[in-house]
This record gives C-alpha cells, structure tokens and sequence, in this order.
C-alpha cells in the first residue's frame, strides 16, 4: 500500500465519533516566541505549557465537523473584537474545500465578559463574511487555566461530504495565539507554518478521517 503524502493527516475516529487527538500543540518547535530573544522582556517570553499549549479534537458529525480546542493558558486576555481578535486570546483557522472558490479563515475568541465570538476574515467567493460567522456556532468555557472552544462547522456552508471527508480530504491548519495582559500577542503556537506567514493555506495538512470504532 502506498504510503501516504507527508502533509496527508490521516485522523483516527474512536467510537464516540471524536477523534483522540488530530493535534497536539505543546513542543517547543510548535511555539513561535515573540520575546525570547530579550532579556528585557523576558516576563512576556513563553515560560512552558502552563504558558501555551493546546490540543485539538475533530468529529464529523451528521450535519457538520465538530471541532474541540483545549487551550492550557495561564492568563486569559481577550479586550478586543470584530476583526481584531487575533490581537489578544484566539483560536484561527485556516480551511480549504476541494472545488471550493477560495479558501476560510476563521477566528474564534472568548471576550473577557465569557460571550463566544467568531469573525470571518475570508470566506470563498459568494459567501458574505458576517452571515457565514452568524452559522458556525461556538460554545466557550474556561475552568481553571484551560479555555475550551467547541465550534460546529455546518456540512452546508463549508461544503463538506462524506468523500471530502474520508477520501479527498481538506486542508487544515489552526493556531492558538497567547496575550498576557501586556497589549497584544507574546506568543502562538499552530499545527504548521502558514497561518500567521500570510494565510497560506496550500502548506496546510491534508486531513481525512479514517473510522477506528470497533
């Protein structure tokens, strides 16, 4: 059997439907770190797990993917909105559909007050942004240090099926951004280098699922 392609994610689905983990963002070469370099500010530099790290659950469900991010944080911060989340705590996603006219890319943010917030920067040609981010429906919590996201990405609206998911699959990334408190970003961590190099969404894994239930 041939094997796969290096960037061809194949996920696992265990016999409730979620995946055990699709990905886990908690090594050092997954953390890009604004402030290490600085002795002078080295209290914004990323000082382990405890700091950032995140993991990541997909789950196809019978109407959309379901998607859990478990993010270990030790200082929530998220003061902005609207398209200026990725300035303070977030999750960002970067989607491409085959056959789709353009690709997604997709903030996710707990606001400071606890109310979900999802923005769409960029959407495939003929989808209007704010009725997009109105469809996906995004539940937060935080419990302790750890903020969870769970967010529902509708078969219809993103143009997923059954042979997308299991056999052409669908180019994923996803990064976790981090702010301490101190005005904007000191660090993030993301599945693979292209959502904060520009969006490039063509460097993105290849994700499909495979059923492991027994």
């Amino acid at each position: 059997r041939p094997s796969a392609p290096p960037d061809d994610t194949i996920v696992p689905l265990a016999e409730n439907g979620w995946s055990p983990e699709a990905f886990h963002l908690d090594k050092t070469g997954k953390i890009f770190d604004l402030y290490d370099a600085n002795p002078a500010t080295a209290d914004r530099a990323w000082h382990g797990n405890a700091d950032l790290s995140a993991r990541v659950r997909l789950r196809p469900q019978k109407t959309a993917l379901a998607l859990s991010v478990d993010v270990t944080d030790d200082i929530a911060c998220q003061p902005f909105a609207g398209k200026k989340i990725h300035k303070g705590d977030s999750v960002q996603l970067l989607l491409a559909i085959p056959d789709a006219p353009g690709f997604w890319d997709i903030g996710l943010a707990r606001l400071d007050d606890g109310r979900p917030l999802v923005f769409a920067w960029q959407v495939p040609s003929g989808v209007d942004p704010a009725t997009a981010a109105e469809k996906i429906p995004l539940k937060v919590s935080r419990k302790g240090t750890v903020t969870r996201y769970e967010a529902e990405l509708p078969f219809e609206l993103f143009g997923f099926n059954s042979n997308i998911l299991k056999d052409r699959g669908f180019r994923f990334d996803l990064l976790v951004r981090d702010n301490d408190g101190f005005g904007g970003v000191d660090c993030w961590t993301e599945v693979k280098p292209g959502v904060a190099a520009g969006q490039n969404v063509q460097t993105a894994p290849l994700v499909r699922f495979r059923n492991d239930a027994r």
